[in-house]
């Protein structure tokens, strides 16, 4: 995961690996300017939005002769064109784990309003779209101006900028997990100017912001946390955690979902706050059919709510856990609080730890808990022989195995995790509890698939 391996010398190559793609390129969520989102865009979108139609798409690359005019050459290795190092994560745009990228500096700076042009020759072959954002920072995205996907040939894009940007940053974006090989190796930049033997990809040409598919979502850390549920980071920085409805189906059929609260990474949609999923939510999980690991998770969720914040503000109440040394390879939790309505006593205990993170499973008579704890530990799988700070904790509560999540924070407390003996978490300015369902928002339905 994490996008093609480098942009060196305007050329990648790689095997099925994949820095956010998924099975079917270009479904799922819209790239929007990188403007933080509210739960808005419609889900499954693959094309652009209304407004934002212009230019004509072209799969198949144009002509060598079809580069854009009046401009200035460039290419790897030349002063106007910069390699991004950084992850595409501080891009600032959206599925930026999917993504790697190049800043060219413009001869001049793009004209306001009216037409501008880039092109680009592109070799090989390769599950990518590619972007071009408007920006006057090196590696960072202010304004999506084109997108296109994979054509080998020359790509000519025309656009109508908002701003007389002084850069341009390109973006390579892998949709899907598939091998990959293919090169850059010159661009015309076009302030100004026009492609006067055709257009591919779509540009902005009026006022309406540009939408560009962004690919599936990385799965780089999943668990389920035995036996209800499981816990997702979509995207690296994103964070899921759902509750089945029912017994767990198997891999290919489709699993409905009793609750689940997600936020997505910050520059995506529904990734400025803490959102519920509703009735008839779902997700499906796909594996290799040849070693039986898992490839993808497949969501469709619906009657999202906005639940809002939780955790920046600290809050007054108080959680904690005792673990008690397993019985008979069975443990059980004492949870007490401010929460008088969570705590209870001898709760079956299921637990997963691992690197600086553990995923706790309590469960009452009816009462279900999933506790998500971020330390400062190295690895929690083989314990710590002090307690340690935590930085993120979300405890989330069934009142019955079919009802939905209330939520509650804290960023300050202690781990001291033991495995095999009584470990306990403590934790101090708690927030919440908030229920789901949340707030309302015209746009309550979001599919998209994370992958390996």
């Amino acid at each position: 995961m994490g996008g093609a391996s480098s942009s060196t010398g305007g050329s990648a190559s790689g095997g099925a690996s994949v820095g956010g793609g998924g099975a079917s390129a270009p479904g799922g969520r819209v790239a929007t300017g990188g403007v933080a989102a509210t739960g808005g865009g419609a889900g499954g979108m693959s094309g652009v939005d209304a407004g934002a139609a212009g230019s004509t798409m072209v799969d198949a690359g144009l002509p060598a002769s079809a580069a854009c005019a009046p401009g200035v050459g460039t290419g790897p290795l030349s002063d106007s064109e910069v390699s991004c190092n950084e992850s595409g994560t501080t891009f600032g745009v959206p599925n930026g784990a999917a993504c790697y990228g190049k800043t060219y500096l413009l001869p001049s700076p793009l004209v306001a309003g009216a037409d501008n042009a880039l092109s680009f020759v592109l070799t090989g072959w390769g599950p990518y779209n590619f972007e071009l954002w408007g920006t006057d920072t090196s590696c960072k995205a202010e304004e999506l101006l084109w997108w296109g996907p994979f054509g080998a040939g020359t790509q000519c894009a025309q656009f109508k900028p908002s701003k007389a940007y002084t850069k341009i940053l390109f973006v390579y974006r892998q949709m899907y997990a598939s091998s990959y090989s293919f090169t850059t190796p010159s661009t015309m930049m076009c302030p100004g100017g026009t492609c006067p033997m055709g257009t591919t990809g779509t540009g902005k040409v009026g006022s309406a912001p540009l939408s560009a598919p962004i690919g599936n979502y990385e799965l780089s850390r999943w668990e389920r946390v035995y036996p209800g549920g499981y816990d997702f980071s979509p995207g690296g920085s994103g964070r899921m955690t759902v509750a089945w409805l029912g017994a767990k189906k198997d891999a290919g059929q489709v699993q409905p979902l009793a609750a689940g609260v997600f936020r997505m990474p910050a520059t995506d949609t529904y990734g400025d706050a803490w959102y519920c999923i509703g009735s008839g939510s779902t997700l499906t999980e796909a594996v290799d059919s040849t070693t039986g690991v898992t490839k993808r998770f497949q969501f469709s969720l619906r009657g999202i709510t906005r639940l809002g914040p939780c955790g920046p503000t600290p809050g007054t109440g108080t959680l904690s856990a005792t673990i008690h040394a397993p019985v008979l390879n069975d443990f059980a939790t004492d949870v007490a609080g401010t929460i008088s309505a969570w705590t209870g006593t001898g709760l079956v205990t299921n637990q997963y730890c691992s690197g600086p993170k553990c995923d706790f499973r309590f469960q009452g008579t009816a009462q279900q808990h999933y506790v998500h704890v971020e330390t400062t530990a190295e690895n929690l799988g083989v314990g710590v022989p002090a307690p340690v700070p935590v930085t993120s904790v979300t405890w989330l509560v069934q009142a019955s195995a079919t009802e939905p999540f209330s939520m509650a924070c804290a960023s300050e407390g202690t781990l001291d995790y033991r495995p095999n003996e009584l470990s306990k978490l403590q934790l101090s300015k708690v927030t919440g509890p908030l229920p789901c369902p949340g707030t309302p928002i015209p746009n309550d339905s979001f599919d998209f698939t994370v992958e390996r």
